[in-house]
């Protein structure tokens, strides 16, 4: 008579027979669960110190002393958590799942013996009640799936389902061994039995049970549905709050009642010396569950197909040859004598050593001799590694910007948030990555990247405006990161080291497509589209190719060979490019071009220059900027004069200065009707030109042109003043009356502006023009009012920078490729859209001010006279080093270095590229069924984001933190019917369709 039935006894003599049978009840209840709940704290508490010991790793204890309040802490913060219910979603069935995964481990132990009369229930049927019992965790497994209202989490729970079944099989056949020998079902009756533990009679079926209940735990190396929980794929990825701990609690309670059954079956349950049998119970518990840890702790996960085949080619066979065996040797042995213990161990090495023989996976043999050595190995390590300090850091805190419909779920760390570096470049090149990858030494993957979204990392490096480095984080510290600089060393280490050999895009659409320009722009356009498979060509009515970068830059700031070098890798790719043959001449009308070609890009560059309207300007010695650079560039003889005045704040201005006095030119200054403070030239080339004894003359304007014999004599100028601002943002220029006076000079550069030049168009009317001289086109696909005929670059904003003509390159190609294919281009909702990282949101107290790297520089004497480079570049030790100075404020790029450096090919990461802000993800998936957890994504990865860990805030262990957060994603935009299908319709902006569920967290 156990503890219960006497307490029920002595209620029925005072009490009602119901009463004495449910408060009985209730108490052991109450008392079980409470026990119950503590022990699962102390597992919890176990595995992370443990954890942190076995594999020298972080682990996060920092609550109470050495860490013992963390588990309740944890159990606050999940108490705390908001509780949500996925749209669309079963309710009851949603609710229901958690709890029948929880209960059910509960309910096991009534009929766990922890002593002799200590047993709630102590059926005759133990074994069929703990069998029937853990059936139903099985199925609150699958209605967390289908409760989900998500098919990921559906998958994995059917997967979840499969794995546990086909393991539950070895176990229940090796579980037959142990009643055959005790001769009951009756938990209590089998520890009796067991004069000697049943383990070292039945070695065979214990190893088979162990490695059946740790595949049925969900545990490494069968932890496979842990890792598809960490990439937004696990079947109670939908569960946050109360919700998910029951899942929690369930599993640490099921590893509980596991090992009280392994200890009952096979450890001899509370049978020891010296101590009182239910101390000993919970020790050999705590053995078993030390045990659980040690082989999670040390072995990697299995593939699907690993452990499916496991089950069913492995332990089934083996558990029945187990099964056949114990029960012959009961037939002869009836008794079965101790002395049978020696024979089963040979009997059970034998059956493994023969297995290995024949077993397969994926076709290749299992060879016991490299598995079985590795796995003594491997156990070997972390049981040394158990005695050595582990580290325990501060559990990590991380403010999420996730709202509370998502907190719990699994992300990439700060993926809604991107780089402001990023952000601030218009053709989106990756500065984050690329800076990062340059850090490591990865100099060819650096450029790689670089070179996805920009075809010129040699030009950018040296004249791009570089606003990545206004928005750099790192400035507001001390001085921003040199970008620039470090996208210049990138093409300069590939110059040094050799050309690399480019293969050909390959043709695989019989469309053709016409670029008229071979600008940035227009090149840029070229490229992304032969990279589509189409056949380009592009008309250039100058001799040379590169248009403004070829004929508008000086080559001082941009040498002519690396520009050619540049042309010639895009050229490669299966470019034709046409030179000297301007549209609209001999016979290349644009009409012409129409017939030949599906699509026309219209990319030409603004070579037309704003003239003064001043009286004068006619005068010889009157040599405009852009036409003077150009001539200049073009090998012309120009003959300058010993005073030169260059008219204009821009760089065109700085441009022709500096080239003027690089001719000749004795004095060479700069009128500029605005102060230093308003001059849209970028500050480095002011400073460059002053450092070259240029003069600055702010707050003038030209009045007229002094001439002896229509030649340039003088500049009459008049002083300003500043008003209010205007439409640029720039205060207003007033002219002070009285103010005039002269400069001696004898050449004039007037550098006010440009225009593009479309005097190629034919004069009907045809095209609508806006008033400042560009075309007038669709925002979305660039598309002028002529179908099949776009517009991009200085055509369309008029002058521009370099980065922003590759951007607008990239986008006219993307619209040209959804025209030919019939289809519309989308717009992602602004909503969406990633932010920027800023400094208020970083911890900087441990950063360093270091100061920026100083670029090298040709000295004055050895500039002029002539062309030679003026900024050298950095070395490799400065490269890196400057490298080393970001922030990494950025988070998860998409750079893809994961998905290129992952040896199996699992990992699929494909990008919106199609949008105009080119910042989304359309998935980010790995195949389960392949991975082998190697971690070589995560040393890849530049911006650290990929993690070993667990990633929600109740963690025990640290095992791949590499899902998404749900919240910011980015929506795609669905394809439609394009109106270009009808000529007869002009483009328009398509309506915002979205792709993403928010129930799901993935798109489809």
């Amino acid at each position: 008579m156990n503890v219960l039935e006497q307490f029920h006894d002595w209620l029925m003599n005072y009490w009602p027979s119901w009463a004495a049978y449910l408060v009985p009840a209730l108490v052991a209840f109450i008392v079980l669960s409470t026990f119950i709940l503590l022990v699962v704290m102390a597992f919890i508490y176990i595995e992370r110190r443990g954890i942190g010991r076995f594999q020298i790793r972080r682990g996060p204890n920092r609550a109470g002393p050495f860490g013992i309040l963390q588990p309740v802490a944890d159990a606050v913060k999940v108490l705390t958590k908001e509780d949500i219910i996925p749209a669309a979603s079963d309710r009851w069935v949603h609710w229901l799942a958690p709890v029948l995964a929880f209960v059910p481990a509960m309910a096991i132990f009534a009929v766990i013996p922890f002593e002799g009369k200590a047993i709630f229930a102590d059926l005759n049927i133990g074994i069929l009640y703990i069998i029937a019992i853990s059936s139903l965790g099985v199925i609150g497994v699958f209605m967390a799936g289908w409760g989900s209202n998500n098919k990921f989490s559906l998958i994995s729970a059917m997967r979840a389902v499969a794995q546990m079944v086909s393991y539950e099989i070895p176990l229940m056949l090796s579980i037959a061994g142990v009643l055959i020998i005790a001769g009951s079902l009756s938990m209590t009756s089998i520890v009796e039995a067991q004069n000697v533990p049943f383990f070292l009679l039945q070695p065979l079926g214990f190893l088979i049970f162990f490695i059946a209940a740790t595949a049925e735990l969900q545990r490494s190396p069968f932890d496979l549905l842990e890792a598809e929980s960490e990439i937004v794929a696990g079947y109670h990825i939908e569960y946050s709050g109360m919700k998910f701990a029951l899942f929690y609690l369930g599993e640490y309670t099921h590893t509980f009642a596991i090992s009280a059954i392994v200890a009952t079956l096979f450890l001899g349950g509370w049978h020891g010396v010296l101590l009182p049998g239910a101390l000993w119970f919970m020790i050999k518990v705590f053995l078993v569950f030390g045990a659980f840890l040690w082989v999670r702790s040390t072995l990697p996960r299995l593939r699907v197909d690993q452990l499916m085949a496991f089950a069913w080619k492995c332990l089934f066979p083996l558990a029945v040859i187990n099964l056949f065996v114990t029960a012959i040797e009961i037939v002869i042995w009836p008794e079965f004598p101790w002395q049978l213990m020696i024979p089963n161990i040979l009997i059970a090495a034998l059956l493994i050593v023969l297995w290995s023989g024949f077993f397969r996976v994926a076709g290749e043999r299992v060879s016991f001799q490299r598995y079985g050595r590795g796995i003594v190995k491997g156990l070997t390590v972390t049981f040394r590694h158990l005695f050595r300090q582990p580290i325990t850091v501060q559990y990590p805190e991380q403010r999420l910007t996730v709202s509370k419909r998502f907190r719990g779920t699994r992300f990439i760390r700060d993926t809604s948030k991107r780089a402001p570096c990023v952000l601030a470049c218009p053709a989106r090149v990756d500065a984050q990555g690329y800076v990062t990858l340059i850090s490591q030494g990865k100099f060819k993957e650096a450029l790689e990247l670089v070179r996805r979204n920009l075809p010129f990392p040699a030009v950018c490096g040296r004249v791009c405006t570089h606003p990545c480095e206004t928005a750099c984080n790192r400035g507001k510290l001390d001085e921003p990161i040199a970008i620039r600089d470090l996208k210049r060393f990138l093409s300069d280490y590939e110059m040094r080291a050799g050309e690399e050999d480019i293969t050909p895009a390959p043709r695989t659409k019989d469309e053709r497509v016409a670029v008229i320009g071979s600008g940035p722009a227009g090149l840029t356009a070229a490229r992304d589209l032969v990279n589509m498979g189409y056949g380009v060509t592009v008309f250039e009515a100058l001799p040379i190719p590169g248009g403004m970068l070829a004929v508008g830059i000086p080559e001082y700031r941009l040498p002519k060979d690396i520009l050619q070098k540049e042309i010639e890798a895009i050229q490669k790719l299966g470019i034709e490019i046409r030179l000297n043959s301007p549209v609209g001449k001999d016979g290349l009308t644009l009409e012409a071009l129409y017939k030949q070609y599906e699509a026309i890009l219209v990319a030409v560059g603004a070579h037309g220059s704003m003239r003064l309207n001043i009286p004068g300007e006619e005068f010889e010695g009157v040599y405009h900027g852009v036409s003077f650079l150009r001539d200049v560039s073009l090998g012309k003889e120009v003959k300058v004069g010993k005073r030169v005045a260059i008219i204009g704040g821009g760089n065109v201005a700085i441009d022709a200065a500096r080239t003027a006095l690089r001719l000749g030119s004795e004095e060479v200054m700069i009128v500029y009707r605005r102060s230093r403070q308003e001059m849209p030239a970028s500050e480095e080339e002011i400073e460059e030109a002053e450092h070259e004894g240029i003069k600055l003359n702010y707050l003038a304007a030209p009045v007229r042109v002094l001439g002896e014999q229509e030649k340039v004599a003088g500049l009459e100028c008049i002083r300003m003043e500043l008003g209010e601002p205007d439409t640029s943002g720039r205060r207003r220029p007033i002219p002070v009356e009285g103010s005039e006076f002269v400069v001696d000079i004898d050449m004039l550069i007037p550098a006010i502006g440009q225009t593009p030049d479309l005097a190629f168009l034919p004069g009907d009317d045809r095209f609508h023009i806006t008033a400042r001289g560009t075309f007038e086109v669709d925002p979305a696909s660039l598309a002028t009012n002529i179908p099949g005929i776009f517009a991009s670059g200085d055509a369309v904003t008029g002058p521009a920078t370099v980065i922003e003509a590759v951007a607008a390159g990239s986008k006219a190609a993307l619209a040209i490729d959804s025209y030919l294919r019939e289809e519309k281009p989308g717009l992602a909702e602004e909503g969406l859209l990633p932010h920027e990282v800023d400094i208020e949101d970083m911890d900087t107290s441990d950063i360093v001010s270091k100061p920026r790297q100083p670029l090298p520089h040709l000295s004055l004497k050895e500039r002029t006279p002539g062309f030679k480079e003026v900024n050298l570049g950095f070395t490799e030790e400065m490269a890196v080093e400057e490298a080393n100075r970001c922030l990494n404020c950025g988070v998860c790029s998409w750079c893809q270095q994961c998905e290129k450096a992952c040896p199996q090919g699992v990992i699929k990461i494909e990008c919106d590229r199609a949008q105009e802000e080119d910042l989304g993800v359309i998935r980010f998936d790995i195949d389960l069924a392949a991975c082998i957890f190697c971690g070589l994504c995560i040393e890849a990865c530049p911006a650290h984001r990929l993690y070993f860990e667990r990633g929600y805030e109740t963690a025990t262990y640290c095992r791949g933190d590499i899902a998404l957060d749900k919240e910011m994603l980015r929506p795609s935009p669905q394809k439609q019917p394009s109106a270009y299908a009808r000529p007869e319709l002009e483009p328009t902006l398509p309506e915002q369709t979205l792709l993403l569920d928010r129930t799901k967290g993935r798109k489809e």
